[in-house]
């Protein structure tokens, strides 16, 4: 199983996907930006200013996410666990946060959908690891017996 900390790191680097998302929206459409309640934001509320400062936000979450995601696949027995848990958790929070910002409807197919990638993916770790053990050859005792 993979290490706790390969796990966090995993789910960690699939937020900074999502925000890398939920910032190029924004970039985009810097509408909500302009009417969040942030004293420091609503100084300097341009389109052009929420623009670059949610284009420099997208290339910051892709330079943290992929650090993350590599520290988590060097940390982890099996690749596939980290793809899974970081699609899972970008698939999540951007869902969350498009409904939450934009107020875009989350229909009851989405969380299913969610559900399905993250069964397929892993019963194709289930298979990838049952494959690995049947492969494996058996155990040795390495102690020699003395006369």
């Amino acid at each position: 199983m993979a290490s706790a900390l390969a796990l966090w790191l995993a789910a960690l680097s699939g937020v900074c996907a999502s925000m890398a998302t939920v910032l190029t929206k924004l970039a985009l459409r810097p509408e909500p930006l302009l009417h969040l309640p942030v004293p420091w934001l609503a100084a300097a509320a341009s389109p052009a200013t929420a623009r670059l400062v949610a284009g420099a936000g997208v290339v910051l979450a892709n330079l943290t996410m992929w650090v993350l995601f590599t520290a988590a696949l060097a940390r982890a027995p099996n690749t596939l666990i980290v793809t899974v848990v970081n699609s899972g958790t970008n698939l999540a929070i951007s869902g969350l946060c498009g409904a939450l910002i934009w107020h875009e409807p989350v229909h009851g197919r989405y969380p299913w959908g969610v559900g399905c990638v993250l069964l397929g993916t892993s019963l194709i770790l289930l298979a990838e690891a049952r494959h690995h053990a049947a492969a494996a050859p058996p155990k040795t005792s390495t102690s020699k017996k003395r006369a």
